[in-house]
Formats: C-alpha cells, sequence, structure tokens
C-alpha cells in the first residue's frame, strides 16, 4: 500500500474548472468540479484541493503548481501540460487521453487505478512516483529522469522510450508486451521471465 497521500483541507469551497484561465489567482482548499475545453489555465499555485469528476479536453496547463492535490475520477483528453509541478498528487481512478506532460516535476506523486491511451512524458523528473493496478497503453518517455519509481500491477503494452534509463525500475508486476526501447534503456531494470524474453527476441537474440 503506498504511503503517498496528499494533505488536503476540509470543508473544501466549491469551484467551477471552467472559471480558471491563464494568470489565475492562487487557490488553496478548493473542490473543483465541472467541465474545461479549450481554455489556458497557467501561471499559478493550486494547493490542498480536489479535483472530483473533472473533464478537461484540449486544455493547455502551464506553469501550474499542484501542491497536496488529489485528482479523483478524472478525465483528461487532449490536453497539454507544460513545465508545471506535482508535489504530493493523488491520480485516483483518473482517465488519460492523448496526453502530454512537457518538462514537468513528478515528486511523491501516486497514480491509482487509472487508465490512459497515448500518454507522453517529454523531459519529465520523477522523483519518488508510484503507479498502481493502471492500464497505460503506448505511453512514450523521451530523455525523463526517473528515481524512486515503484510499479504494480501496471500495463505498459507496447511503452516506448527513447533518451530514458530504467536503472532500478523493478516491472516484474508489469506487462511490457510488445514494448519499443534500446538495450540501453533497460540496463539495471528489472523484468518478468516473460518479458525478457520477448525482449531478447525482439533485438533478434534466440533462447534455447
Amino acid at each position: 500500500m503506498s504511503k503517498i497521500k496528499a494533505n488536503i483541507l476540509d470543508g473544501l469551497n466549491n469551484l467551477e474548472l471552467n472559471a480558471y484561465w491563464e494568470d489565475f489567482d492562487d487557490v488553496s482548499g478548493a473542490l473543483f468540479t465541472g467541465e474545461a475545453e479549450g481554455q489556458v489555465i497557467g501561471n499559478g499555485n493550486i494547493d490542498k484541493s480536489e479535483f472530483s469528476g473533472v473533464a478537461a479536453r484540449n486544455v493547455k496547463f502551464r506553469f501550474v503548481n499542484f501542491t497536496d492535490v488529489v485528482f479523483k475520477n478524472c478525465l483528461f483528453k487532449d490536453c497539454t501540460f507544460d513545465a508545471c509541478g506535482f508535489h504530493r498528487a493523488v491520480f485516483d481512478k483518473c482517465e488519460f487521453q492523448n496526453v502530454t506532460f512537457r518538462n514537468v516535476v513528478f515528486a511523491e506523486t501516486l497514480l491509482e487505478g487509472c487508465e490512459s491511451k497515448y500518454l507522453s512524458y517529454s523531459k519529465v523528473k520523477f522523483n519518488v512516483f508510484e503507479a498502481e493496478n493502471s492500464c497505460m497503453p503506448e505511453t512514450f518517455f523521451d530523455e525523463c529522469v526517473l528515481r524512486k519509481i515503484s510499479l504494480d500491477n501496471v500495463k505498459f503494452k507496447g511503452i516506448e522510450a527513447i533518451r530514458t534509463s530504467f536503472k532500478g525500475v523493478d516491472f516484474s508486476t508489469c506487462d511490457l508486451e510488445g514494448m519499443r526501447m534500446q538495450a540501453e534503456s533497460l540496463v539495471g531494470a528489472t523484468l518478468s521471465y516473460a518479458d525478457a524474453l520477448r525482449f531478447v527476441s525482439a533485438i533478434g537474440i534466440k533462447v534455447k
């Protein structure tokens, strides 16, 4: 069981997500609900808050710091997160469709029971990051830095990585079927026996 928790406040104030645009005032102790589409949300800090059942479509998050924040049953579709920070953040049963994280920092962040398709991480730093019981096919990593990563029962079918090292990452309970990455990326990583066989077969090595 994960020890990562977000310290949100009691008695949160209800706020509609579509009310927030670029250059918003800092927000603390809010309960975000509702939908947002085609807008830019940026240059602010959100802490000790919860996003509940939010649906964000084609939303650009820029320079937003999320600290002690819970995202519960949220949908992010065709969204981008640029130069954002997540500190003690929890994503609980959220869905990501065609979402890009660029120059983002994840520190003490948990993904639990989440689903994604075409999730892209570019120049992202992961420092104490956990993912559990999640389905994340076609996830792409480009020039990412990973430290203290914990994965349990994560389906990474079709995972692809370039300029990224998974040294120290334990994938043994994960599904990496169809992985596309260079051998250098997996040096020092732990794979299940089935995934190790798939990988060596993919690079032309025969096992008897």
